[in-house]
C-alpha cells in the first residue's frame, strides 16, 4: 500500500502542476454552465483527463469515476474517484483555496486517498490502517470537547442547487453555539482541516462522494468520525456528511437533529 500511495501522490502532484498552469493563467473567459451556477472549466477536463490516463497507466484494472463528463459504467467492485479541482468557483476568481482529490474505493468504502492543494503545496494522503499525514508527516485531529469552544466548517452547495435542507437553519443554530464557522467553497480541504485540527467538525448537504471520500478516509486515519447526519449510516452515496474530531460528533449529531 505505501507504493500505491505514493504513486497516487506523485499523481495529484503532477494533476497540480496542470491546475496551477491554469490559475497563473486565468480561466475566468473559459468559464462554461453544468448549472446556473455550477461552473467547469478547461482546467477541471484537462486534470480530469490527465487523472484518467494516468490512473489507467499504472492500475489499467480499476474503474475510474470523475465528476466531470459523463458517467461511466462500473466494471470492477474497486475504482478510482476523482474530483480534478474541487473549488472550481474559487479557482475562477482567483482563490488558492482549491484541491485535486483522488480516492481508491474498494466495497463502497475507501481505502486510499489523497487530497493535493496546489497553491499551499499541501499534500494529504491516509491508506486504512496506516494514519494520515500531510507532506510526510502524521497528523491528528484536534483534541476540543466543547462545541463552545469549537472552530467549525460548512457549506451550501443545496443553495446553488435549489435542494433542500439548504443548509441556513443548521448554519443559524451552531453559529451562536460555537467559536466560529468558516465556509472555504472546498469540502475536500474542509475535511483535510479537520484532520490536521485547525476545524474541530465540518457538514455539509448535496455533496457527491467525489468531493468527500479521500478527505473523509483522511480525518478517519486521522483520529476522527466521519458519518451522515444521522451519527450512524455510512456517508458514501448518501449525499451528506459530517465529519469530526470525534469528540463533539454526537454532540453536533444532537444539534443538527433539533433543527429537522
Amino acid at each position: 500500500m505505501d507504493g500505491f500511495l505514493s504513486y497516487l501522490s506523485r499523481t495529484a502532484r503532477q494533476a497540480g502542476s496542470l491546475c496551477r498552469k491554469h490559475f497563473r493563467e486565468g480561466v475566468s473567459e473559459r468559464v462554461e454552465f453544468k448549472a446556473p451556477t455550477d461552473l467547469v472549466t478547461i482546467a477541471d477536463r484537462e486534470v480530469q483527463d490527465f487523472l484518467k490516463h494516468e490512473l489507467a497507466s499504472g492500475y489499467p484494472a480499476v474503474s475510474f469515476v470523475g465528476e466531470e463528463g459523463e458517467p461511466e459504467l462500473l466494471t470492477t467492485p474497486d475504482y478510482f474517484v476523482v474530483d480534478p479541482i474541487d473549488g472550481t468557483t474559487n479557482f475562477v476568481h482567483g482563490l488558492p483555496f482549491y484541491t485535486v482529490s483522488i480516492a481508491y474505493i474498494v466495497d463502497r468504502s475507501p481505502s486510499a486517498g489523497v487530497v493535493y492543494v496546489p497553491e499551499l503545496d499541501l499534500l494529504y494522503a491516509a491508506a486504512t490502517g496506516q494514519g494520515a499525514t500531510c507532506n510526510g508527516k502524521e497528523i491528528h485531529v484536534s483534541g476540543a470537547n466543547q462545541l463552545s469552544s469549537s472552530l467549525l466548517a460548512t457549506g451550501f452547495v443545496n443553495i446553488r442547487k435549489g435542494g433542500q435542507p439548504d443548509n441556513l437553519a443548521e448554519f443559524c443554530r451552531l453559529m451562536p453555539r460555537c467559536r466560529g464557522i468558516r465556509r472555504l467553497g472546498s469540502a475536500s480541504l474542509d475535511l483535510c482541516f479537520v484532520a490536521n485540527g485547525s476545524f474541530d467538525g465540518f457538514w455539509e448537504f448535496g455533496l457527491s462522494d467525489w468531493d468527500v471520500a479521500a478527505g473523509a478516509l483522511i480525518v478517519q486515519e486521522a483520529g476522527g468520525r466521519v458519518t451522515a447526519m444521522d451519527g450512524t449510516s455510512s456517508f458514501m452515496g448518501s449525499g451528506e456528511i459530517l465529519a469530526t474530531n470525534g469528540h463533539l460528533h454526537n454532540t453536533l449529531v444532537e444539534e443538527l437533529r433539533a433543527v429537522r
